[in-house]
């Protein structure tokens, strides 16, 4: 998946299982799978999302991607060794940049 489709959904349901399950039967149906150890990702606590659903028990929101790629190289950079390579191959944004050196994360380890 190119670095800049990266989308982090997150859904508040608390405990309604009947919300996770339809949200699930959603997505689905646009071939996509919601990751059940999802509420595992570390997010740094500064990320941006921006809002692309709001209804009244679920709520969609899309992390920016800067965010996304600091969790997977600070977590998982093996496993996410050749999207981070393409996102620092395309030129890493100046934010990105701040953020691995503010959470001590080598990105040009990863090259």
């Amino acid at each position: 998946m190119p670095y800049d489709k990266i989308l982090l959904f997150v859904l508040h349901v608390g405990r309604h299982l009947r919300a996770t399950r339809q949200f699930e039967a959603l997505l689905e149906t646009a071939g996509k799978v919601l990751d059940p150890h999802g509420a595992e990702v570390w997010m740094p606590n500064e990320t941006e999302y921006r809002l692309v659903y709001d209804g009244v028990y679920v709520r969609g929101m899309i992390a920016e991607p800067d965010y996304v790629l600091l969790s997977k190289a600070k977590k998982a950079p093996a496993k996410n060794r050749a999207l981070l390579i393409e996102a620092l191959a395309a030129g890493p944004s100046q934010r990105l940049l701040d953020l691995a050196k503010r959470y001590d994360v080598d990105l040009e380890a990863l090259l």
